[in-house]
């Protein structure tokens, strides 16, 4: 089952609206730190509505398409497609995150690479990482010491405290099943 955060600390905030990811649940993944983490979304389908190799749509939530301001931004040149493996995570070499809009939306992390230093086909290690951007609180989550290693295979989503990313189908899709454990 899924251990919901309290509302209070879940709900959608006005002012965050434009600032943030919106918060489409009463999910809501946040770190020890701040309320300037990453949304989590609960009864999500990740897998593609388009193809194994692109990037999942969410329920009336298309990162391809326009949107109100509430909605997580519009991403250039947005081509997820995995350039090595369909079972794996697709690899953003010196890929530019910036939004077409403003700051206060995805943060930018420009000529990032994301591979990993230690396998092509897993998730790059961020020990001790500081996601933040440099802009301002408006960006990603911090995860500090945090480590996206896979607990189980090479081809599958990463473990993450207290909620488990894999996928209840197959190695191509990916459903989220949070079991958030309120510290």
């Amino acid at each position: 089952g899924f251990s919901l955060v309290p509302n209070s600390e879940a709900r959608l905030l006005e002012e965050h609206l434009e600032t943030k990811c919106p918060i489409l649940t009463s999910f809501d993944l946040r770190s020890s730190h701040s309320e300037t983490t990453w949304p989590i979304w609960t009864s999500f389908d990740l897998r593609s509505s388009h193809s194994e190799t692109t990037w999942p749509i969410w329920t009336s939530f298309d990162l391809r398409s326009s949107h109100s301001e509430t909605k997580c931004p519009i991403l250039t040149s947005f081509d997820l497609r995995s350039s090595h493996s369909e079972t794996t995570w697709p690899i953003w070499t010196s890929f530019d995150l910036r939004s077409s809009h403003s700051e206060t939306t995805w943060p930018i992390w420009t000529s990032f690479d994301l591979r990993s230093s230690h396998s092509e086909t897993t998730w790059p290690i961020w020990t001790s990482s500081d996601l933040r951007s440099s802009h301002s609180e408006t960006t990603w989550p911090i995860w500090t010491s945090f480590d996206l290693r896979s607990s189980h295979s090479e081809t599958t989503w990463p473990i993450w405290t207290s909620f488990d990313l894999r996928s209840s189908h197959s190695e191509t899709t990916c459903h989220i099943y949070p079991n958030i454990t309120k510290s």
